[in-house]
């Protein structure tokens, strides 16, 4: 009889290794105008902080600022010239990575679906 000390660690769970791999799949998947929507409100209120970790030049977030009333229409637009200038590489997992940096943890999860 083995003791408690020599048994295999136990494997994660199917789903657990399936939530893992969605989110690693999400991460290299480009992300689209819904998903840009859908953080918009939560970005409204540090759109000017997340700008620059998406190498958005201060003069175009300036005029943002200018053109566009409410926090969440400045963010919208932001994100979408964020996706237009990268295209191809305007990948969920980069956006998740620059929330992080910006203290923004809670919006990079529910962009990744967590």
């Amino acid at each position: 009889m083995a003791s408690e000390a020599t048994k295999t660690p136990a494997l994660p769970a199917t789903s657990e290794i399936e939530a893992e791999n969605a989110t690693e799949i999400r991460r290299i998947s480009v992300v689209t105008e819904r998903q840009l929507s859908d953080i918009s409100d939560d970005v409204g209120t540090c759109w000017r902080e997340l700008g620059p970790k998406l190498d958005i030049p201060a003069a175009k977030i300036q005029n943002l600022d200018n053109d566009y009333c409410c926090s969440r229409d400045k963010a919208n637009a932001l994100l979408l010239l964020w996706k237009q200038k990268e295209g191809r590489n305007a990948l969920v997992g980069c956006l998740a990575d620059a929330l992080v940096t910006i203290g923004k943890k809670c919006i990079a999860e529910k962009l990744l679906g967590k």
